[in-house]
Formats: structure tokens, sequence, C-alpha cells
């Protein structure tokens, strides 16, 4: 509190742009508005310096969340309701080519393609007037190539429910989508032997039984003779049951066969 004998109002600016935080003129103030004055001056000063202590905390805050998006192993940026970016980590921007500083402020149609740049918008404007997370796999254009990415977009709302933007994370899948490629090569292949071998258990099948049903007719034929010896129906006997029995083998080698 500045208190001086002029009532001059350079004098009295000069001395609030210097800090001062009330000018008094000797002989115009009483004990009262002293008083009020010096409270005035304390309260301005604790709040600038409650001001300071939030300001530093913000900051401080601030820096814990940059290292934290920073630190994600995956593509990690903020919206706002115009799909503009308000940042984006370290990663998103490096598979861009740009830097953090040049995306903030930025809308994807500054780097994508226009068909790309309002197909993101549209997701962006689901899921603000869906109010629901979305997940979807996608091919993400960077500076070294396209990656497969699953990525996750929701919502941010305010306190009294009105919608602030979008927060987004992409992770890279690449070698997700590689195993399921070669997953699927594979069972390809496999149905294709499987298909392989039915075809030639069918042909076995046939190529094996036709003879040996042959074989077993005549022999059933020839028993049926009325003039046949004991030594020759022995004989016929012992072709049909061998038959039988050989047929038997080759059905349970082939049954065996098919079992997958």
């Amino acid at each position: 509190v500045v208190m001086s004998g002029s009532s001059d109002e350079e004098v009295a600016l000069q001395a609030l742009q210097a800090g001062a935080q009330d000018y008094l003129i000797k002989g115009h103030v009483d004990g009262a508005s002293l008083a009020r004055s010096i409270r005035y001056a304390i309260g301005r000063a604790q709040a600038a310096e409650a001001l300071r202590a939030r300001t530093a905390e913000q900051r401080q805050q601030a820096k814990y969340l940059r290292t934290l998006i920073d630190l994600l192993p995956m593509f990690a940026w903020l919206k706002d309701t115009h799909s503009t970016y308000l940042t984006v980590n370290q990663a998103m921007a490096a598979a861009r080519g740009m830097t953090v500083a040049q995306m903030e402020g930025a809308s994807d149609a500054a780097f994508l393609p226009r068909e790309l740049a309002d197909a993101s918008r549209a997701d962006d404007v689901q899921v603000m007037t869906s109010l629901q997370r979305k997940t979807v796999e996608e091919v993400l254009g960077t500076v070294g190539g396209d990656v497969w990415v699953e990525t996750y977009k929701v919502p941010v709302l305010d306190e009294d429910g009105s919608v602030l933007g979008t927060v987004g994370v992409a992770r890279d899948i690449r070698e997700r989508k590689a195993v399921e490629v070669a997953h699927k090569a594979a069972l390809a292949e496999a149905e294709r032997l499987a298909r392989q071998r039915s075809a030639f258990l069918a042909q076995m099948s046939h190529e094996l039984r036709t003879p040996l049903n042959g074989i077993l007719g005549f022999a059933q034929l020839l028993q049926q003779d009325k003039g046949l010896d004991e030594r020759q129906v022995r004989g016929l006997k012992i072709i049909r049951e061998s038959g039988q029995h050989l047929l038997a083998l080759i059905n349970d080698i082939l049954d065996l066969a098919r079992i997958d």
C-alpha cells in the first residue's frame, strides 16, 4: 500500500504499475479506510500467491501427462469437437513424419487424403454423437508405410455432460495380423491336404475292394457247385475266409486313415 502526499494521478498510476495494491493520499485517510486498504492488499497478495501455486501445479501436471502419453507403446491423441488435434504423443507425431507442435491445431485433412480424413472425421462425429466407445481395426498410413492398428476412440465429457472432444489410441497389431494370415494359409493348406487324402482313400477303397469282392463272389459261386470234392470245398472255404479277413483288415485301415 502506497501512501503519498501527492494527488497526482500519474504518480498514483506509476505506483500501481510498480506493484502497489492501493494508493492513499495523506490527509484523506482515516483508520477505517487504511485498514480496509491493507486487508484488500493482503487479499490480493494471497490470491496472487494462490494463482501462482495453482499455475505451478497445473504446469507440473501437464508435464506428468506429457511424459505419460509419450511413454505409451502406442499412438495417442486428443481432439476437440471439430476433430482438431489438441495434442498427440511423440509416437503419433513420428508416424506422421511431423513434430508434436506441428500436429497441434491441425486436422487429419492436413496430412491425409481427403477420403481418409473424411472417414476419420465421421468416426469422431459418431463417437461424440453416440457417447459410446468405438473400436475398429484399420490401416494407419505412416512415413514408414501402412500399419495395421486397433483403434479405440472415446468421447470426452465436461461436468455438465457436454462433449469436449475425443481421445484416441491405436496399437500396432501387425504381428497379430501376420499370425492370422499364417493361420489362414495353414488352414487352407490343411483343407487342401484333407481333400487330397479323401480322394486318395476313395480311390484306394475302390482299387482294393473291387478285385477282392470279385474273388469273394466267385468263391461263393463255386461253393454252390455240388460236384466239388472235399479237397476243393475246403480250398474254397479257405479262399473265402481269407478274403473276408483281408476285406475286414482293409476296411479297418481305411477307416483309421479317415480319422482327422
